[in-house]
């Protein structure tokens, strides 16, 4: 964090699969009943508990929507793994737009 921690050479950096942290995911979805139930099914397989969740309500005419959520702090090859079954799941539409949110505590 713009300083060197005494002997930081010496501790050891996690694989990026297995650091943990918080998530903000943007899912782009067909605006019809049981998408929002298949994606959280996903979540939920994989022990990723959401913290919040928004669906925009689909513009007049569209027949699709943005699923907005964020979870609770999960691993991140479990993240990744649940953005790749999402992605494959048929009311999905274009890939998951991931932020990580880093806690400095």
């Amino acid at each position: 964090l713009g300083y060197r921690l005494a002997n930081d050479e010496h501790l050891p950096v996690l694989p990026m699969g297995e650091t943990v942290c918080s998530y903000y995911l943007r899912i782009h979805v067909k605006d019809s009943p049981g998408v929002l139930a298949e994606v959280t099914r996903v979540f939920a397989d994989m022990g990723i508990s959401i913290e919040a969740l928004m669906q925009r309500e689909a513009e007049l005419g569209d027949s699709s929507t943005s699923v907005v959520l964020m979870t609770h702090t999960a691993r991140e090859d479990a993240v990744q793994e649940a953005i790749r079954r999402i992605e494959s799941l048929d009311s999905v539409a274009g890939k998951v737009i991931l932020l990580r949110k880093e806690e400095l505590n």
